[in-house]
């Protein structure tokens, strides 16, 4: 395949320069921002996830010694964009595996040595969904509000380019659902271990109007989600977060067994 018949995607992904990369890629419809390593370079890129950047845009950071490497971020800024990130040696050839249509797509092949980017255009959006650590490594589909690396850059780690591993199009098609409840999978579950009241466990009596099936129902419920227990008191995380107005970076909840105080 010679230069004049790859897919516009492989050209820009083989430019010779990171700015030649980034204008291709702008030309494209996708929208960019400038990284680190890894991460984003600018105070904050919320403004690319939903207005792509200008090549006035991409000169300037190119002026300011901001291209290190290039971010091409994913979702509707990007005509709906979605890239599926492997990290691990087993990640892809579970995935092409489990779903051999899917892996006739563009791809990239990451720095790192064992990484794999699978590149995708959906009608509709598959929420972005991941699952670390699995028994064949990090698994991460990459929708709004998400960026990843592109080629021509470099690893921060090994130093090492991103190269062109698929020199396909981008597949187009109708959702990722599939996809995505495959990571969902991988992702660990939680056992509720069987709840006990403790051995002082007592309840009220006289006008007291608690019902101790409630209380056990409650209890049992919260330990399935994680909660521990500490004398007479469950602890764990808030079961409502949204409605901290304190700004707590990690609001907890307790639960009294005795008196069903919350």
């Amino acid at each position: 395949m010679n230069s004049t018949t790859m897919p516009p995607i492989v050209r820009a992904a083989q430019s010779s320069t990171l700015l030649d990369a980034a204008l291709a890629y702008a030309d494209l419809g996708m929208s960019l921002i400038p990284l680190t390593g890894k991460r984003p370079a600018l105070t904050s890129w919320t403004q690319y996830q939903k207005q792509s950047a200008s090549p006035e845009d991409i000169h300037r950071w190119g002026r300011a010694g901001l291209l290190q490497n290039i971010g091409i971020v994913c979702g509707p800024v990007s005509d709906n964009l979605v890239v599926l990130d492997l990290d691990g040696a087993a990640g892809y050839p579970a995935f092409a595996a489990t779903f051999p249509h899917l892996a006739q797509t563009y791809t990239i092949a990451t720095g790192g040595g064992v990484g794999k980017h699978v590149y995708f255009r959906v009608d509709g959006l598959t929420a972005s969904v991941r699952a670390m650590a699995t028994p064949i490594g990090n698994l991460e589909l990459c929708g709004q509000g998400r960026q990843v690396v592109a080629s021509p850059s470099s690893h921060p780690e090994t130093g090492k380019p991103y190269q062109v591993e698929k020199a396909l199009d981008i597949l187009h098609i109708t959702d990722l659902e599939e996809l995505a409840a495959w990571i969902e999978t991988f992702k660990p579950r939680q056992s509720a271990a069987e709840w006990h009241p403790p051995p002082s466990f007592r309840f009220p009596a006289g006008d007291a109007s608690l019902n101790p099936r409630v209380i056990d129902a409650i209890a049992q419920t919260l330990v399935g989600q994680g909660f521990t227990q500490r004398g007479d008191w469950l602890h764990g995380s808030c079961i409502h977060p949204e409605h901290h107005q304190n700004g707590d970076r990690n609001p907890s909840f307790g639960f009294n067994l005795k008196s069903a105080y919350g």
